[in-house]
């Protein structure tokens, strides 16, 4: 068979695209995302927030106003993992710090509802989106 410039090309492409570049390109992306998603919540729960004696809950509906700012503080990103045929990183808030970080989120325990991480992953889909394609472009170029 003979293959022509374009379909060596391609074929070079394709095999770019299941390489360890894609992993390391996509996987920057995701990670670059997830931190954005943290840090624009950092900015949500923060925003307006009087600690202490003088503090103020926000309505139910509106994200939680910091008090402690132990929730705040709770934010991470982990580490990317591949899993079989796809790659994940998450943003988490909570755990020991702040058990009551989903409480809020749900609005579960008696606890209003009172989002905050899913606004933020919302507002960051369409970037996130943007930054896999520009990953895989870049991939699919050879960088």
């Amino acid at each position: 068979m003979i293959i022509g410039n374009g379909a060596a090309a391609h074929k070079a492409r394709l095999a770019r695209l299941s390489s360890p570049i894609l992993v390391r390109n996509v996987g920057a992306a995701l990670t670059a995302n997830a931190e954005a998603i943290r840090v624009d919540t950092v900015n949500i729960l923060d925003e307006g927030a009087i600690f202490g004696a003088g503090h103020i809950a926000s309505q139910p509906g509106e994200a939680p106003n910091s008090d402690t700012r132990e929730l705040t503080l709770s934010g991470k990103v982990t580490e990317l993992v591949e899993v079989a045929d796809y790659m994940q990183t998450a943003v988490q808030f909570g755990g020991v710090r702040a058990p009551y970080a989903a409480l809020h989120e749900a609005g579960l325990g008696g606890f209003p509802e009172r989002p905050y991480l899913r606004v933020t992953t919302k507002r960051a889909r369409k970037t996130g989106q943007n930054r896999v394609r520009d990953a895989v472009r870049k991939t699919n170029l050879g960088n």
